[in-house]
């Protein structure tokens, strides 16, 4: 996809990787988290993101994930992009397992491809490689609002010269539950994630603070907003809603 049509934190979107839904065991809030999806659910969500500026972009995606296996999550994301002078659409096929998983610490490593819908004459394929590590701190002395704290690198496979900015970063990511339910499971919770470079791809290289309420029967809701470390003209607010279904 081309420079001026591409914003960050479209394609990893707005997630919480810590919490009792899919999409919080997928993510930590923009970027992928060291958790997965639970064997024999199925998550489903819309996002929207709205540019800022004219130089941005507005975007709307629908991504489905789903334990396929223990610690084997697979999903597929189709985004849209409406901005100036040209729109896109892309879609997004992933796959996450997670390795290890021992006294509060979890690593696990995913693949992300970035296949491009339209302007496929003049726009390449390409994937971003990724390890996270996950660390909860003590859950027997805060109970349901102990935080957790993430960690990994990220690098870009293919792609040619579409694709300008760094090719390599660094995950860093925390989240913290601030409102607990009747049964002591997060009910409102504060997420944030970075990572870094300038990399102009939707995902990439931007700061992502947000809030995310989960509601009864399997729902859930967040708004967040995504800072670029390229430039202001990047910067988007975002919203996601999504609902887990197990078998």
């Amino acid at each position: 996809m081309k420079q001026q049509i591409l914003v960050p934190a479209l394609s990893l979107v707005l997630a919480l990787g810590a919490f009792s839904t899919s999409h919080a065991e997928s993510y930590i809030f923009a970027v992928p988290s060291a958790t997965v999806t639970d064997k024999g659910s199925l998550y489903c969500e819309g996002d929207a993101n709205f540019a800022t500026s004219s130089a941005g972009a507005s975007g709307f995606m629908g991504r489905c994930m789903a334990g396929a296996y223990d610690g084997l999550e697979v999903g597929v994301n189709a985004l849209g992009l409406v901005s100036k002078p040209a729109s896109a659409a892309e879609l997004q096929p992933n796959i996450k397992y997670q390795w290890f998983n021992k006294d509060g610490f979890q690593i696990a490593t995913g693949i992300t491809g970035f296949l491009p819908v339209t302007h496929t004459n003049t726009e390449e394929g390409f994937a971003n490689l990724y390890t996270v590590g996950r660390y909860q701190t003590n859950i027997g002395a805060l109970g349901g609002y102990a935080p957790a704290f993430s960690a990994g690198g990220w690098t870009l496979l293919g792609g040619g010269g579409n694709h300008t900015g760094s090719r390599q970063g660094v995950i860093l990511g925390v989240e913290q539950p601030l409102l607990l339910d009747g049964s002591g499971a997060p009910q409102l919770s504060f997420a944030a994630d970075w990572e870094s470079g300038n990399q102009t791809h939707a995902g990439f290289s931007s700061l992502t603070p947000g809030l995310v309420l989960n509601l009864p029967h399997n729902f859930v809701m967040a708004a967040g907003y995504s800072i670029s470390n390229v430039s202001s003209k990047y910067n988007t607010p975002a919203f996601w809603a999504g609902y887990t279904l197990k078998f």
